[in-house]
């Protein structure tokens, strides 16, 4: 059984924005990204607690997993599991310091 998958409007920029830097390159891989970034979430609608969980100081972070995009890993998505839907918080590069990000939003 799948469950919906829901994403912000914060993570469906990240996304995005991805897939328009990696077009700087090549179209080609623009749309293996996006098919990735699709499988992923399809995997996650139907095993939700596959990721790793996230350790961040605010206590309104608890509950957030982290997922790599399949051929994509360094492409990486957070979310939560919520009563019957995942929330996709956001869809990140690794090499982005995830600490500072996740302190500077206001709230989830």
């Amino acid at each position: 059984m799948s469950i919906p998958v829901r994403l912000r409007v914060v993570a469906e920029k990240d996304v995005a924005a991805h897939a328009e830097y990696i077009q700087g390159n090549s179209l080609e891989a623009a749309l293996r990204f996006l098919d990735a970034v699709d499988a992923a979430f399809s995997m996650l609608s139907k095993t939700p607690e596959m990721g790793g969980m996230c350790r961040f100081a605010k206590p309104h972070y608890a509950g957030i997993r982290v997922w790599p995009v399949p051929s994509f890993r360094k492409y990486l998505i957070f979310y939560r599991v919520i009563p019957e839907e995942i929330e996709v918080i956001r869809v990140l590069h690794g090499t982005r310091d995830l600490q500072i990000i996740f302190g500077e939003e206001e709230q989830l």
